[in-house]
C-alpha cells in the first residue's frame, strides 16, 4: 500500500503524518492502534521513519514509494504512483485569495491524479473557502460525472434528536453564535457551515448569477448570426499605458432587455488584431452596434475599424454594423466607477445571464468576468467588467431566445421525436380521450 498525503504545504502535509507516526509509536494518550496493531514503526537507521515520510515494518512488497508521503502545491512526486491520494486542507484562506491562485491549486489537483495507480482512490477532505475553490468546482462537476462521493455537514445541522451533530465537542449554540458575531457571517460560514456566503458588502453577489444554458442556434447563421433572436452588441476596452490586456465583450439582448453574455475576450492585443478580433466576432454573431472607447490609440483604433468594415463590405454576405464612439476620461477612474455600478440592477434582479449551469463551472474569460465582478472594486483587474459595463449605453430590445434542445439521434431527442409525434395523433382524437405524456428525459 502507497499513500499520498497532499496539502496546501509541504510542512501541513508532514504534520498530518506527525500525527500519525504518534498513533503508531503510542505517542498520544487517546489511542488505542497499537494495542489493536502493535509496533510496526521501522528503525529510522536502516528505513524510511522520518517526518515527511515513513514505511512500516508490515511491508513485504520492495517499492520505491514509502507506505505514506507528504507533499504540498509545487512538491514534485514525477515518477511515483500511490494507491491512495488523500488531499487534506489543500485550500485555505491564503490560495483563496486571487483567481489565479484558485486556478493554480485546481491545476496541482489535476496533475496529482496522474500519480494515481489504475483503480486507485481519491479522497479529499477539507474547509470550504470560496465559491470557486478546487471544493466548490469538485462538487458542482459531480453533479454529471458522480464521481465522488459527497459527505458535507455543517455545525448547524441537527440529529434526528435535535442535538446539535458537534454539540459533544463543544460546539454548542451558544458557541457558535459567540463566534458568528465575532468572525462575521462570511468567516463563520467558511469553517463552521462549510458554505461560503457573500459578504454583506459585496456589490456584485455570487447568489445573484443566472445561467442560460445553451441557446438554439440559427438554421442559418451567415445570414442571421448564430442567435437570429437577440440584439448583438460589442465593446471595446484598449488595453491603456502600463497595461497588457484588451478587453472585448460580445452581448445579446433579449425582448426584456436581458443580457446574455455571449462572448469574451481578454488578452494582448495590437491594433489590428483587436480589429481582426471585431471582423471575427462579427461574422459570427452580426452585431448591431459595436462601442470604442476612442481615448486610446488616439483614435487610431476606431479609423482602423471604419476602414476594415468598408473594405469588408466588399465582400458578398459581409454585415455591416454602427460604430459608436465613447468619449470618456473614465481611465483615471473618473465616473469609471459610476458607469461599472450600472450594471448591479441587472445582475441583482437576474437580467445579466453566463453560460453554463453554475458559477464554479464557468470557465475561461466567462470566470475571469464572474470574479472580477464578485471581487469588485477590489479585484486586481476590472477590464473585462469595464468592457461589459458600456453595454448599457448600446443595448436595445431584441426577440425571445430559445433554449437548446438535446443533442440529435440522443435519448432525449429521440424521446421528444416519438412524444412529437404521439401529440399529432392525439390532436385529431376528441379532447376527453387524448393522452398526455411528459417526457422522462430532461
Amino acid at each position: 500500500m502507497r499513500i499520498l498525503i497532499y496539502s496546501d504545504s509541504a510542512t501541513k502535509a508532514q504534520g498530518f503524518l506527525t500525527d500519525i507516526k504518534n498513533h503508531i509509536e503510542a505517542k498520544t494518550g487517546r489511542s488505542i492502534f497499537r494495542e489493536s496493531f502493535g509496533g510496526i514503526e521501522t528503525d529510522p537507521h536502516k528505513g524510511k521513519w522520518n517526518e515527511s515520510q515513513i514505511i512500516i515494518s508490515l511491508r513485504d512488497a520492495h517499492e520505491k514509494e514509502p507506505t505514506i508521503d507528504t507533499g504540498g502545491i509545487g512538491t514534485t512526486k514525477v515518477g511515483c504512483h500511490y494507491d491512495i491520494i488523500i488531499f487534506d486542507d489543500i485550500v485555505s484562506d491564503v490560495n483563496t485569495t486571487t483567481k489565479d491562485l484558485m486556478d493554480n491549486t485546481f491545476e496541482c489537483y489535476q496533475k496529482s491524479l496522474s500519480l494515481l495507480k489504475p483503480g486507485g482512490e481519491v479522497i479529499i477532505i477539507g474547509t470550504r473557502w470560496d465559491f470557486g475553490d478546487l471544493y466548490g468546482r469538485i462538487i458542482a462537476e459531480n453533479e454529471d460525472s458522480k464521481e465522488f462521493e459527497i459527505f458535507h455537514r455543517n455545525a448547524e445541522d441537527k440529529t434526528d434528536t435535535g442535538k446539535l451533530l458537534f454539540e459533544d465537542i463543544g460546539l454548542t449554540q451558544e458557541f457558535l453564535d459567540m463566534q458568528r458575531r465575532k468572525q462575521g457571517s462570511y468567516l463563520f460560514s467558511c469553517l463552521y457551515n462549510n458554505s461560503p456566503v457573500d459578504p454583506s458588502t459585496a456589490t456584485f453577489k455570487v447568489a445573484d448569477f443566472r445561467f442560460y444554458g445553451e441557446l438554439e442556434q440559427s438554421p442559418h447563421p451567415l445570414q442571421t448570426g448564430l442567435y437570429k433572436d437577440l440584439y448583438n452588441t460589442c465593446t471595446v476596452d484598449p488595453a491603456g499605458q502600463g497595461e497588457d490586456f484588451t478587453a472585448i465583450s460580445v452581448v445579446g439582448t433579449d425582448a426584456s432587455l436581458k443580457m446574455y453574455v455571449l462572448d469574451l475576450v481578454n488578452r494582448k492585443l495590437q491594433v489590428n488584431e483587436i480589429v481582426d478580433e471585431v471582423i471575427r466576432l462579427n461574422n459570427k454573431y452580426h452585431f448591431k452596434r459595436v462601442g470604442i472607447e476612442s481615448t486610446f490609440y488616439r483614435g487610431m483604433l476606431m479609423k482602423e475599424i471604419n476602414l476594415r468594415v468598408q473594405e469588408e463590405q466588399k465582400r458578398l454576405g459581409f454585415h455591416t454594423f454602427a460604430v459608436e464612439e465613447f468619449k470618456t476620461r473614465w481611465r483615471k477612474g473618473e465616473g469609471k466607477h459610476q458607469r461599472i455600478l450600472s450594471l448591479q440592477p441587472f445582475h441583482e434582479r437576474g437580467d445579466l445571464l453566463f453560460p453554463g449551469k453554475s458559477f464554479e463551472r464557468l470557465t475561461g474569460d466567462f470566470s475571469k468576468l464572474a470574479y472580477q465582478m464578485i471581487q469588485y472594486p477590489k479585484a486586481p483587474h476590472d477590464d473585462l467588467i469595464d468592457a461589459l459595463s458600456w453595454h448599457v449605453e448600446i443595448i436595445n430590445r431584441g426577440g425571445t431566445p430559445k433554449r437548446a434542445g438535446p443533442p440529435k439521434n440522443s435519448a432525449a431527442w429521440l424521446e421528444q421525436q416519438w412524444i412529437n409525434r404521439f401529440q399529432e395523433r392525439m390532436s385529431r382524437y376528441p379532447a376527453r380521450s387524448r393522452r398526455i405524456i411528459q417526457p422522462a428525459f430532461t
